[in-house]
């Protein structure tokens, strides 16, 4: 049994992480002469005889549409079983664990990782999907693009992501200044709503609404608005950043109904006196 690892052991877990990715997030047209030979080498794995026929589709969605699949639970993930393997690869490489079984019983997963995207696989005949065309992140490694598809197929598949966000098309598509208060509000979805909240700018979102001043105090204005039928008195301190002369608005405790409240809110007690030179 092992227990524990070694220092040097430890420090090469990065470099079996960044093997791993760079095969799940592979973007490159798949080989079907290698992507063959790994289908054969996993049927062998498992104890069957090839398939007599391989076929190709350009993404997971042309692939489930052609074997009529209502759940994609039993297919192999090809490329995106990279998560777990690394595991056993950094075991099977680092230790010497069952590593002529592990090896043998992996092989075939293995091999499709590296050359397919996903698989349905079935005994006289196998179905495979191309990788993406096209991934997209965001700085903290979240599936995220503002201007298109997170996730692109050859064939168009498309999947939406702003900051790890499941979008619609639209949410991502629109331009910014195309979209009306009326759509923001008519997404449900309240991280999706957010999101696209973002994309447009509080500024102009909260602009959409027509909000109520509350008050005024020298450049900041505390104004309320409807939000939904749950939230019908959101408040918003909007203020004026004096070193770039550039408005920006906040949101602040329902219950302020001043500047000075909100201004004291923002400062952990809205019943205090706080009186800051530059409110930032």
């Amino acid at each position: 049994m092992l227990d524990t690892l070694t220092p040097e052991q430890e420090a090469r877990f990065s470099a079996y992480r960044e093997k791993w990715l760079k095969i799940g997030l592979d973007t490159s047209p798949i080989d079907k002469e290698e992507a063959t030979q790994a289908i054969h080498l996993l049927y062998q794995c498992g104890g069957l005889a090839p398939p007599a026929e391989i076929h190709f589709y350009r993404s997971p969605f042309e692939l489930a549409q052609k074997v009529k699949a209502v759940d994609i639970s039993n297919f192999l993930y090809g490329q995106h079983e990279a998560a777990w393997l690394a595991f056993y690869d950094f075991f099977m490489q680092e230790t010497t664990i069952d590593t002529v079984m592990v090896q043998k019983k992996l092989a075939g997963l293995r091999a499709v990782a590296n050359t397919c995207g996903w698989l349905q696989p079935y005994e006289t005949v196998c179905y495979v999907s191309e990788r993406p065309c096209e991934v997209h992140f965001n700085t903290a490694q979240q599936l995220h693009c503002d201007t298109g598809p997170a996730i692109l197929y050859r064939d168009g598949t498309a999947v939406y992501s702003l900051n790890g966000v499941n979008m619609e098309s639209w949410h991502v598509t629109t331009s910014p200044m195309e979209f009306s208060g009326q759509q923001v509000l008519g997404i449900q979805n309240a991280e999706q709503r957010r999101e696209v909240i973002r994309r447009i700018g509080i500024e102009r979102f909260i602009a959409f609404l027509q909000p109520k001043i509350l008050d005024t105090k020298g450049d900041y204005e505390l104004l309320q608005v409807v939000l939904s039928e749950e939230v019908q008195d959101a408040v918003f301190l909007k203020m004026r950043n004096p070193s770039i002369g550039v408005y920006h608005i906040e949101g602040v405790d329902r219950g302020c109904r001043t500047v000075t409240e909100a201004i004291n809110w923002r400062a952990g007690n809205i019943k205090q006196s706080w009186t800051p030179e530059t409110l930032t």
